[in-house]
């Protein structure tokens, strides 16, 4: 056995960790680039859930209209009304469940992105997979906490929604060692100027996409899954551009010098003596 004392001393953290001034263009410019590194996954990700938005709809339009009948007075009868709120019950927890799976993907592929990762989609899949409970229970918190803010007063609830923005990162890292909305909270504090400047960037960016695909919403089938592509691209640039900035705080860049916590602890080794 090695009498040997293991280093101990932590890593230096990245150059341009947090305490330094923060470039928004460079910011917007890295993320763009690591959106463009991983075009392709992010392209798989987003058409998949357009098709899959689309199917889901588009089920739910034959069965409502199959099922459509009218009693002797020209009224919905009570069977269409009853499957027409039940394909609509389905429909949206359906809808909810591929939502919060599409956004832990992404949250991982944009770090992956940004973090210079080239593992396959299909590996980081199965990481947001593993984590989906914990990024799931954690945004229903972080929504309730918002949507309170939001009823008492509204600019609570737009500076909850602001201070959580890198709750997503902390919970897909599986960096679950303390309060992750406390965490939240302090990393957004170190780069809440530039953060601001980023999010009206995004936001521009957002509005005009939406007026891009505004004249097609209308077209059968092709409108929602064309809307759903471009919402996913634009989401996916987005969540690069605010992961290069996550990464640009303390907690952001301890995370990529410090072990991950593990999904499974390993099984301890055997030290018996041949």
């Amino acid at each position: 056995m090695s009498d040997e004392t293991p280093d101990m001393t932590p890593e230096p953290l990245p150059e341009g960790a947090a305490g330094s001034g923060l470039d928004v263009g460079r910011v917007l410019a890295d993320g763009w680039g690591a959106f463009r590194s991983r075009l392709k996954d992010f392209l798989v990700v987003s058409i998949g859930v357009g098709i899959m938005y689309g199917i889901i709809l588009g089920v739910l339009l034959l069965v409502v209209v199959g099922s459509s009948a009218t009693n002797k007075d020209g009224q919905p009868s009570g069977a269409f009304l009853g499957v027409a709120l039940g394909g609509l019950v389905v429909t949206m927890i359906v809808l909810a469940v591929v939502a919060v799976f599409v956004a832990a993907i992404e949250t991982r592929l944009a770090l992956a992105a940004v973090d210079g990762d080239d593992s396959i989609l299909g590996h980081l899949g199965r990481e947001a997979l593993g984590r989906i409970g914990p990024f799931f229970g954690w945004g229903i918190v972080s929504w309730l906490l918002v949507m309170v803010g939001l009823l008492l007063c509204l600019l609570p609830g737009i500076a909850i929604a602001f201070f959580l923005a890198f709750l997503p990162f902390i919970v897909i890292e599986g960096r679950l060692r303390g309060n992750p909305i406390k965490e939240s909270f302090e990393a957004v504090k170190e780069r809440a100027g530039e953060l601001i400047l980023i999010y009206l960037v995004l936001v521009g960016i957002s509005m005009l996409a939406n007026f891009l695909t505004f004249f097609v919403q209308a077209v059968p089938i092709i409108g929602p899954i064309l809307q759903g592509i471009v919402a996913f691209l634009v989401s996916g640039f987005a969540l690069c551009t605010y992961a290069a900035v996550y990464r640009s705080t303390t907690l952001g860049a301890l995370a990529t010098s410090e072990p991950q916590v593990p999904m499974a602890p390993p099984l301890p080794e055997s030290d018996e003596d041949e």
